[in-house]
């Protein structure tokens, strides 16, 4: 996640709006151009916020024309905890390239609701897609996704 909002802060503009949900339910947006420095897991904004990295499930940006400009990491094996949680799940969601799911995820407003999702890409620890509803492009860290149902 850290990397992504890297490559959004240097492509974005820099008035665009980033939105990120943690996985309280709580949503913080800032512009491109109040982020001093995304680093060791830590987003500072202003130099009076600071959201860590680690809590997010979601982030949301308005531009659907930077998917194309995003390279992800490419996953590799850590041979820990993380790794048998998120790769069975990355492998699957893998397989539904532009294909619509629905996404339940920790910090959602309505667990009960899913998330409508076409999948773009997915890589380390991250899905990247194009949201249903408004087309907005979403990203969610892998981790933070409790389940998801392929749409027909």
């Amino acid at each position: 996640m850290e990397d992504l909002l890297n490559q959004l802060k240097n492509i974005l503009a820099p008035n665009a709006t980033i939105q990120v949900t943690l996985d309280t339910g709580t949503t913080q947006s800032f512009q491109v151009n109040q982020i001093v420095s995304i680093d060791d897991s830590i987003i500072n904004i202003q130099n009076t916020s600071f959201i860590s990295i680690c809590n997010i499930s979601r982030v949301r940006w308005t531009d659907i024309s930077t998917l194309d400009q995003i390279n992800l990491l490419p996953p590799v094996c850590t041979c820990d905890e993380c790794d048998c949680c998120e790769r069975p799940l990355r492998e699957n969601l893998n397989k539904f390239i532009n294909a619509n799911v629905e996404l339940q995820f920790k910090g959602q407003q309505n667990p009960n609701t899913f998330q409508g999702l076409t999948i773009r890409k997915v890589s380390l620890g991250i899905v990247i897609g194009q949201n249903i509803v408004d087309g907005a492009p979403d990203a969610y860290s892998i981790c933070k996704i409790t389940g998801f149902n392929v749409m027909s």
